[in-house]
């Protein structure tokens, strides 16, 4: 049987056989999530390296990849967060938001102008129409930057003296389950 070690600086896993051959193990879903071999179970090496490190069982805890970088499994990149605080680190937009490829940001075609929506405690929320998606993704970084508190790279201040064009005032949208964002 090989012995699994763990390395949570590195954020890595790798195996040492019987005849003294290590291995690195593990395999990249196309999401960039690691996955490794734990008994019979196939396990995200985020929840492996945190869960080694720290002693305890995750349970239905989250594991936050803080840079948004699923691949990057080091202990310090690692976070214990709630669904709310994983879904606002999230750095790439929905599948379902395939006109533009920006978080936050879909092309309103009717109008030929770009919409910029934030998601806040579960509901969505309008921040305007804008001419360039640079201006409507400056807006989305604008709002995330004041509503989503526990995402450090919302935290970064929006380029000054940038001219977001119309809108870019947080208003309520009339369906809250849209999947903008």
């Amino acid at each position: 049987m090989a012995k699994l070690i763990i390395d949570p600086v590195e954020g890595t896993a790798t195996r040492v056989f019987k005849n003294g051959a290590v291995r690195n193990v593990g395999y990249t879903d196309p999401d960039g999530y690691v996955f490794i071999r734990v008994g019979a179970s196939m396990v995200g090496l985020h929840r492996v390296v945190w869960e080694h490190h720290h002693g305890e069982t995750l349970g239905d805890r989250l594991v936050d990849h803080e840079d948004g970088n699923p691949s990057n499994n080091k202990i310090a990149n690692l976070r214990v967060a709630t669904y709310k605080i994983n879904a606002e680190n999230r750095h790439r937009p929905q599948t379902n938001n395939v006109t533009t490829g920006v978080k936050g940001v879909s092309l309103d075609r009717r109008r030929g102008k770009y919409r910029a929506c934030i998601a806040v405690n579960s509901r969505n929320f309008h921040l305007g129409y804008f001419d360039t998606i640079e201006q409507a993704a400056l807006a989305y970084a604008e709002g995330a930057r004041k509503h989503h508190l526990h995402n450090p790279h919302a935290m970064k201040k929006a380029p000054a003296g940038e001219d977001r064009g119309q809108g870019g005032e947080i208003k309520e949208t009339t369906t809250k389950n849209e999947s903008s964002v």
